[in-house]
């Protein structure tokens, strides 16, 4: 097995809006590159530990902030259309193979 690993990643706007957005910002493909890693290795950190650790010096360095535009979302808590609706299905605690009665009444038309 080889010591380094190469890969091709096509990132989205649709699929991984946020993602997008932050790489859209940098000015090279190495600046890119530089920044997805740091991200990835900040995730692997915080998946580790179950908590946020404070970034390196380099990665610090490489996160500036991206500029936001427009204004920010709000939340909702009453369906206002009746063609969206907040499906919730847990935490994953009780996670099984087959649909919890409550998600299959929750998804009713659409199986």
């Amino acid at each position: 097995m080889s010591d380094k690993i190469e890969m091709t990643v096509t990132i989205n706007e649709l699929v991984s809006p946020l993602l997008f957005e932050r790489l859209s910002a940098c000015s090279s493909a190495r600046r890119r590159a530089a920044v997805l890693k740091a991200l990835a290795e900040s995730a692997l950190r915080h998946e580790l530990t179950g908590h946020v650790v404070a970034a390196s010096q380099p990665a610090a360095i490489l996160a500036e902030p991206a500029p936001r535009q427009g204004a920010p979302a709000r939340q909702v808590d009453t369906v206002e259309n009746d063609e969206f609706q907040v499906l919730s299905v847990g935490d994953g605690s009780h996670d099984r193979t087959s649909f919890d009665d409550a998600l299959h009444d929750q998804l009713g038309a659409w199986m």
